[in-house]
């Protein structure tokens, strides 16, 4: 669903708004911290906490028959999810005439159309638009060509492999043969090698020991014999050829790429050989340890094993080989190795970002009570990413009765820090755990002058419920409103601020924020600038009065769901939130104007009618249809279909 975060404005722009270019920076801080602060956690198991007031319930607490209780979720404004809306998915659908046109036109005699049509067939296959199997005999007829320019030759190749037309492999060969250039040779030998071709693998077997092969022919036929089935790689002579270029080559990307094949296709014996690329006096070659390592990667050996766990001790204090520590880790990961958690105090302070995460992943898997507050620690990381993965380790840890007090402490500390990172992170993860105990830390860190706190305590503040603290939250919300009135554009992120502030007034059912609420219902300046709170406070309103049949405050929530074709039209995101009150309100009288918009099933909206019809009335309507996705623009398209689509920017049948 997409809404508009601040509507353009109406009127004339009101006084003390901040410079274009200051907002714009904001805007593009806001939209970067939401994607961070919003973004998918780990629900523990609820704590204990003091008797909640009656509302709606948070996305995360609404479970499914199943599913655990530290589920994945990603929290955002109540609105969106209480209760759910959401359109079919599109479906992804060519005309027929598009494909009958495209197989027409590879019959043709212009070689640009051919090569388009090839184009269309690949992504519109590939993309699941349209099954083009039936196109593969009119592809393989055009490839019949001899004439055909190489970039020709190169599209319909290329539509043919996205096919899966295997019976193209004859005529591939005859065109490698002939000599068809670098990009058809990198295009066509991985499909045969993936398809195990034995003609070509004997061509690729000669390449490893010939003389004047070029390096890319060599590296090409290297990666394709890591790529055929196993079944016919196993020619010990083969090993011995890839083994002598992981020794004795002089090229490392060749060594490599051999070390990498060799590893593929001889998952046994190969310790050997890797330990003295490993530990050799040449061993601070980074190219020598990652041959190595890529030698050992299938193995199962306890050898292998105790040589990965040297290998990585060896390498954990150089930076230059973080990506060999992350190959290593991930492998021994695999294989459950315990040693490894005795790493892990090293390991999370280490430069690389991408270790500290293996050495995340590692606490989780070899949890203990001990090492929980390096996690807590980790909720400072200057990498978002990094920091995220700790807060979800900390709630999935949650999930151990054991573990939880102690991930609880932990989250205590960080938030009484004066870092905003690990403030973020803390308020995150104490309100999944709903700590309500942290009310108070919040109401001082809604005020925070980084936006990334403010937004996550105003959300956790929410999400916790805390009927004692409903009294502060109006007080805020009253001054942010007297803001915007008095002529003041608040920043984006306040906005959001605002916006969950709101939704705990409602989900509290705090009658004292009914005044303000409605401040919010009409299409007026200034406040109807801003969606995002406005919103909000519509859907709130719903729960402070639901079931009251308050008709007077229905009609002008019903007044807001029907304007539609005014000048300036409601916002789609305000009617959605107007439609869902009007169900809760429970004022019967306004249904049949619902009901027209239900009926029509055309968007959300109209899907917000059909939810509040069905409460109100107990009748039911079908789900709409599905959208249909003709995935223009298309290079190719039937005659008088192009017209339409310049015009309408999508294809029309």
């Amino acid at each position: 669903m997409r809404t508009n975060m601040l509507r353009p404005k109406t009127h004339a722009a009101s006084k003390g708004s901040t410079s274009v270019g200051a907002s714009i920076r904001i805007a593009a801080a806001v939209f970067a911290l939401v994607a961070g602060c919003l973004v998918q956690l780990s629900v523990g198991q609820a704590s204990g906490q003091s008797d909640k007031p009656e509302g709606p319930s948070e996305p995360n607490e609404r479970r499914e028959p199943g599913k655990p209780d530290n589920e994945i979720v990603e929290p955002e404004l109540l609105w969106r999810h209480d209760p759910k809306l959401r359109m079919p998915t599109r479906i992804r659908r060519v005309p027929a005439s598009f494909l009958q046109l495209w197989t027409e036109a590879l019959a043709g005699p212009e070689y640009e159309l051919r090569r388009d049509v090839a184009m269309n067939i690949t992504r519109a296959h590939s993309e699941g638009y349209l099954d083009g199997s039936t196109a593969a005999d009119a592809l393989a007829n055009a490839l019949k060509d001899a004439s055909s320019p190489r970039s020709v030759i190169v599209e319909i190749s290329r539509a043919l492999i996205a096919l899966d037309a295997r019976s193209s492999s004859a005529k591939f060969k005859e065109l490698l043969d002939a000599g068809s250039g670098m990009q058809f040779e990198m295009i066509v030998e991985p499909s045969l090698a993936r398809w195990g071709d034995a003609d070509m693998f004997l061509v690729w077997k000669q390449r490893l020991t010939a003389d004047n092969v070029p390096r890319y022919r060599r590296l090409l036929a290297i990666r394709s014999i890591a790529n055929l089935p196993r079944t016919m790689t196993t020619d010990e002579k083969l090993h011995a050829e890839l083994a002598s270029l992981v020794s004795n080559g002089r090229d490392n990307g060749i060594r490599l790429e051999a070390a990498r094949a060799l590893g593929q296709v001889q998952r046994l014996g190969l310790e050997p050989l890797a330990e003295q690329l490993l530990f050799s006096t040449g061993s601070a070659n980074q190219t020598e340890v990652l041959a190595g390592v890529y030698l050992l990667l299938h193995h199962e050996s306890e050898l292998s094993e105790k040589l990965f766990r040297q290998a990585l001790t060896a390498s954990l204090d150089d930076l230059r080989k973080a990506p060999i520590v992350r190959l290593v880790w991930r492998r021994l990961l695999e294989r459950n190795v315990a040693e490894l958690s005795a790493i892990v105090p090293k390991a999370i302070g280490h430069s690389d970002p991408e270790v500290r995460r293996v050495a995340i992943d590692t606490l989780v898997q070899f949890p203990s009570a001990e090492q929980i507050v390096l996690l807590g620690n980790v909720l400072d990381d200057e990498h978002p990413e990094i920091r995220r993965a700790a807060r979800h380790a900390l709630l999935t840890l949650s999930g151990d009765d054991s573990l939880k007090p102690v991930v609880i402490e932990a989250g205590l500390a960080v938030i009484a820090r004066s870092s905003w990172r690990e403030q973020e992170q803390a308020i995150v993860l104490l309100a999944m755990l709903n700590q309500s105990q942290t009310a108070d830390r919040l109401l001082e860190l809604i005020n925070s002058p980084r936006p990334e706190v403010a937004i996550a305590a105003a959300w956790g503040l929410r999400k916790l419920n805390v009927a004692g603290k409903l009294e502060r939250l109006l007080t805020i919300a009253e001054a942010m409103d007297k803001q915007i009135a008095d002529g003041q554009d608040l920043r984006l992120d306040q906005l959001i601020v605002m916006a969950h502030v709101f939704e705990a007034l409602g989900r509290g059912k705090y009658k004292l924020a009914m005044p303000l609420l409605k401040r919010w219902i009409p299409k007026a300046d200034p406040r109807v600038n801003y969606d995002v709170p406005r919103s909000s406070a519509i859907w709130s309103l719903g729960w402070l009065v639901k079931d009251s049949k308050d008709v007077a405050l229905a009609r002008q929530l019903k007044d807001r769901f029907v304007d539609v074709q005014s000048p300036i039209p409601e916002s789609t995101a305000a009617r959605i939130a107007a439609g869902i009150a009007l169900g809760r309100i429970g004022a019967v009288e306004f249904a049949p104007e619902l009901k027209t918009f239900a009926e029509l099933g055309n968007g959300e909206p109209d899907l917000a009618a059909a939810w509040a019809v069905e409460r109100l009335t107990g009748e039911k309507f079908p789900r709409p249809k599905p959208e249909i996705d003709e995935g223009a623009p298309w290079s190719v398209v039937p005659l008088g279909t192009r017209l339409k689509q310049d015009a309408s920017g999508s294809s029309v049948n």
